[in-house]
């Protein structure tokens, strides 16, 4: 990950990769590497102005997994939030599905209504 930053600081916007696709690329490995705190710590330094609905929303998906990864259902729930407010299509994914259901057994407010305006329950 390291290397791909540094590539991305050298070419400056070059070819579409910049060091905010890096970092974007960087909270995904780690969130799929089962690296939950890494995953959100790098999402917390991306600013999302002008990323664009949809990456906005998956990035804040793969917060909300990372999240959920670490037993945090309460800032999961946040991060989905988020996630529709950027692109609601986004929650509605499949992959997004079984992370909803999940919050629904944890009695968070406003995640049944979630559950069921985004088609998951």
């Amino acid at each position: 990950m390291a290397a791909a930053r540094s590539h991305a600081a050298q070419v400056r916007d070059q070819d579409g990769f910049t060091t905010r696709h890096a970092a974007l690329y960087e909270v995904s490995v780690h969130q799929r590497l089962g690296d939950p705190a890494a995953a959100v710590g790098a999402a917390r330094g991306i600013d999302t102005k002008g990323l664009g609905g949809e990456r906005t929303a998956r990035l804040y998906i793969d917060v909300a997994r990372s999240y959920a990864d670490w037993g945090r259902p309460r800032q999961c729930y946040a991060a989905l939030l988020a996630a529709e407010q950027a692109a609601p299509q986004e929650v509605q994914r499949g992959v997004v599905r079984e992370l909803k259901r999940d919050l629904v057994g944890h009695r968070i407010a406003g995640v049944t209504e979630f559950a069921r305006r985004t088609r998951a329950i």
